[in-house]
């Protein structure tokens, strides 16, 4: 007959398990970037990512980033981020890109990242070494403007549908679940499916370790 396990030594076991869980999820460094007036939603991500223990560096053109005027009701305020993204060199000390949103009822959104050089070759330099790069509604603009999405299944706002396509990608439609291929995540309806796509950030993040494991092979 098979003995249990002393009861303490099965909480020791539960609680160095935790620990290691915890170790693992916060070893992860994500690059957060601000578009000028970033949505409503971004600070949920970023709770959200704190609770993936995620280690978050926020980046935009300028120090401080405007929030869209329509989040006032939500009380956001402007984000003063870590890095300006000029004087980020070195994609490779993040485990996964993230651009966050920009409100699509003020202005034309995402046109300052995509028109910022610096910031598109980032973005094409991650993608080369199998960064996860996520983004979502507006957002997959920037992507487009990047060249990260040439026949990679994408999801975004209908309304920028030629700029996807232009770019080589596949539409799966606006208002379904996040979408991943190709390291590439993408969306809608980013407060509705907000825990969704923080998941796939993580899964994407785990397939590209299994990748670089395979590669070192």
């Amino acid at each position: 007959m098979r003995q249990r396990k002393p009861l303490l030594l099965q909480l020791a076991m539960i609680g160095m398990l935790t620990l290691l869980l915890a170790a693992t999820a916060s070893a992860q460094h994500v690059l957060v970037i601000f578009p000028h007036y970033f949505g409503a939603n971004t600070y949920l991500y970023l709770d959200d990512y704190e609770n993936f223990g995620w280690d978050v560096t926020t980046a935009g053109l300028t120090a401080t980033v405007a929030n869209c005027p329509w989040t006032g009701q939500f009380h956001a305020s402007p984000m003063t981020v870590d890095l300006l993204l000029s004087d980020i060199s070195d994609i490779t000390e993040y485990d996964a890109v993230i651009i966050t949103t920009a409100s699509s009822y003020y202005g034309d959104p995402m046109t300052d990242l995509m028109g910022d050089q610096h910031t598109l070759d980032l973005l094409a330099d991650a993608h080369d070494v199998n960064i996860p790069i996520a983004a979502y509604c507006s957002g997959v603009r920037v992507l487009a403007a990047a060249g990260v999405i040439n026949g990679v299944t994408v999801s975004g706002n209908d309304d920028y549908l030629n700029e996807y396509i232009n770019a080589g990608a596949y539409f799966a439609g606006e208002g379904v679940p996040p979408v991943l291929d190709h390291f590439i995540i993408t969306g809608t309806r980013s407060m509705y499916y907000h825990l969704q796509n923080a998941e796939k950030i993580a899964d994407a993040i785990e397939l590209a370790s299994i990748v670089d494991r395979e590669d070192d092979q």
